[in-house]
């Protein structure tokens, strides 16, 4: 989220924590279902 202002906002930095804290754990979730998909295979 993008904010064009002069003034500083709270609500936008933590939009953006709260966003990069979804795309995280999103990650984490890809990965562990990448282990439980292919772990059998590699192991």
């Amino acid at each position: 989220m993008d904010f064009i202002s002069e003034a500083h906002d709270p609500k936008i930095g933590k939009f953006k924590d709260m966003a990069a804290a979804t795309v995280l754990i999103g990650a984490f979730v890809a990965i562990a279902i990448a282990c439980f998909v292919f772990g059998p295979k590699i192991f």
